[in-house]
């Protein structure tokens, strides 16, 4: 998702033509959600991660305009046909246990609410989540041999598959989709905001640096295109160190042990883009891809994920 600041950005610069419909000529474009209820839309989704765990996989995203309002979109948002490539335990039970995990996003519905230009906001009934996560937690525990077992494997998958993991993972796929929203976008020039991006060891996240441009649209046929860079930004890293300690587990570490986890998250390196092709006319993302490398205590892991609207 993107940072408030981008929010406030593209609230600013959407706010003089909201009423409007979206502006195309010769150096400007906007894309600005013009959405009826019923509108829907359909995208295959492929997901890949190269690094110690590589894995594959691919599913399909249906978004629907449920409600409209002056101020407000609600986005039902379904996942679905979800295949998944990856390297599985060789005991039978465990690789049961395992396949459930891997498929947890399949099934789940839920709502999203945007603003008047279709930047998301958050989740519009964060109680669809929970019971699609309880839903998984029930089917992987039925699997256990007895109640103690049962009570570990809750305890350990909990923050694996619990409502909160599931809402990031799908959240970030709409703010994917709808990253361009609320922009009033001049060719060619470059905008610069401040944003985040996970943290690789597990701590809070670190504050980026985005940059983003059109490069190119048509306004006859009132399609776009845009990239986008960021990277963890250094100075803010001198800025957070203590509290990125502290979120990594550094709280009463002292001597070698903090200054190597310092060391390790002095480290980090995450660097995301990417390159997305946009309808204007009603705006919807036709085709985007996104990559995510980072770079933590040595490992390197790239994540890549493509998005085509069908």
């Amino acid at each position: 998702m993107r940072s408030i600041a981008l929010s406030l950005f593209a609230l600013a610069q959407a706010a003089s033509f909201a009423t409007a419909q979206n502006v195309v000529n010769d150096s400007t474009a906007s894309v600005i959600a013009y959405w009826e209820p019923g509108d829907h839309r359909v995208y295959d989704v492929t997901r890949s991660v190269e690094g110690p765990k590589p894995a594959r996989s691919s599913y399909r995203i249906a978004l629907k305009v449920v409600d409209a309002t002056d101020s407000t979109y609600l986005l039902e948002c379904h996942y679905s046909e979800l295949r998944v490539e990856a390297a599985l335990p060789e005991d039978p039970r465990d690789q049961a246990v395992f396949r459930k995990l891997l498929y947890a996003l399949d099934g789940l519905r839920f709502t999203v609410t945007t603003d008047e230009t279709g930047i998301p906001l958050a989740l519009a009934r964060p109680q669809e989540v929970d019971e699609h996560a309880r839903q998984v937690m029930h089917g992987i525990l039925d699997m256990a041999l007895d109640h103690g077992e049962r009570l570990r494997m809750e305890a350990a998958l909990e923050p694996v598959i619990g409502a909160a993991n599931l809402a990031q993972d799908a959240l970030e796929d709409i703010g994917n989709l709808l990253f361009p929203f609320g922009v009033a976008y001049i060719n060619g020039r470059e905008e610069h905001v401040e944003a985040e991006v996970p943290n690789p060891l597990g701590g809070i996240p670190f504050r980026t640096r985005q940059v983003f441009v059109m490069d190119r649209f048509d306004k006859e046929k009132r399609t776009a295109h845009m990239r986008m860079r960021q990277s963890i930004d250094p100075k803010a890293v001198d800025e957070d160190i203590e509290n990125l300690i502290a979120s990594c587990g550094g709280v009463g570490l002292a001597g070698e042990v903090r200054e190597k986890l310092r060391r390790d998250i002095e480290g980090v390196r995450v660097d995301e883009t990417m390159d997305i092709e946009m309808d204007l006319q009603g705006a919807w993302t036709r085709q985007l891809e996104f990559t995510r490398e980072s770079r933590a205590r040595g490992i390197v892991s790239r994540e890549t994920r493509t998005y085509l609207l069908r």
